[in-house]
């Protein structure tokens, strides 16, 4: 007697789609909170973001007046004000639909699109910072390691020694740390919140977290200040975890080539950054400036698309990152120990 089974009549099958969308990789990012915003400039003839800066205290014209009455000399205070410059560049990506798949497509592809282009573009304005903050040139081009802002995990300011050290040589501690923020100090870097702020690849965390002296931010008795993305503090001083760490290989025995992928062998070199405020500035994106960030839709039918069979979804920005102060900033290359 014949047996019916479900693979006989498979054709009446359909397949069931659940709606439930899995979690992507999203990165945790941390630059922007910590920036100096500048206003966009509106129909004023500009292109730039300008910041300003008056300088520092001296006693060089300080006199003694050594006769009462008498005016003892020229003791005049000149006021020099200086500024830092950034061009605006223009940005922009897109993508395009078929409006068949917007008639029958099971999700919401044109809310999804608006979503992934806002979200590749915050990394990419995260990803200027790093560049700027790390690489030699102000721009944020060139190799890194070589400027005076330039430090490496328990090697001090040796990068020869660094580079051809093992991985555990070469591993962040928390004397690097305070080593780092020593060196802010100095240079009377301002604070972030009364202390200093350690921007930190996950792979670093790991290796100062590992350290007794450090308070983990689940045992903080306070938790008011916490800022995104702290995962703990080393007597005041904050670290972060960031997913957008730049990291490099070596050009030579003695000096950090470009930047590129993380890999242990060809570029095993985390650019962890430690922070004083005003260390870089970027532009306030909120408000009405024409150089706002813009999501265009294009529907319909035009004269490049007389059949309306797309949809097209672009977003178009106007960003840049400056350093500010190199003195209130530094970037200590370290390997990872896992």
């Amino acid at each position: 007697m014949a047996l019916v089974t479900s693979g006989s009549l498979s054709d009446s099958y359909q397949k069931y789609f659940s709606k439930m969308l899995l979690e992507r990789q999203l990165p945790i990012l941390q630059m922007e909170q910590f920036a100096v915003k500048a206003t966009l400039p509106r129909k004023n003839g500009n292109k730039e973001i300008v910041f300003f800066r008056y300088d520092s205290p001296t006693i060089s014209n300080i006199v003694e007046i050594t006769s009462e009455g008498t005016n003892p000399g020229s003791n005049e205070r000149q006021l020099t004000l200086s500024t830092v410059t950034g061009a605006l560049k223009q940005y922009a990506s897109l993508v395009k639909l078929s409006t068949l798949l917007e008639a029958t497509n099971l999700f919401d592809s044109l809310s999804q699109a608006t979503t992934q282009l806002s979200e590749d573009h915050a990394l990419h304005a995260d990803t200027l910072v790093h560049r700027v903050l790390t690489l030699n040139n102000t721009d944020g081009t060139g190799t890194a390691g070589q400027a005076a802002f330039a430090r490496y995990a328990q090697n001090g300011t040796n990068s020869t020694n660094f580079i051809a050290a093992s991985a555990a040589n070469s591993a962040f501690t928390a004397l690097d740390l305070l080593d780092a923020t020593t060196a802010l100090r100095v240079e009377k870097a301002p604070t972030i919140k009364g202390g200093y702020v350690l921007v930190a690849d996950p792979r670093t965390a790991r290796s100062v977290l590992n350290d007794d002296d450090y308070i983990q931010a689940h045992h903080y008795n306070n938790t008011d200040s916490l800022l995104k993305g702290e995962v703990g503090t080393y007597y005041g001083i904050k670290t972060l975890l960031s997913h957008n760490v730049l990291s490099f290989g070596s050009s030579t025995s003695t000096t950090i080539g470009s930047a590129g992928s993380y890999n242990a062998s060809t570029s095993p070199f985390l650019a962890n950054i430690v922070l004083g405020d005003q260390a870089f500035g970027v532009p306030s994106l909120t408000g009405d400036s024409p150089y706002s960030p813009k999501v265009l839709i294009s529907s319909g039918p035009d004269k490049n698309d007389p059949l309306d069979l797309q949809t097209v979804i672009a977003l178009k920005t106007y960003y840049t990152s400056v350093r500010l102060n190199t003195a209130f900033y530094r970037v200590v290359f370290s390997r990872s120990e896992v």
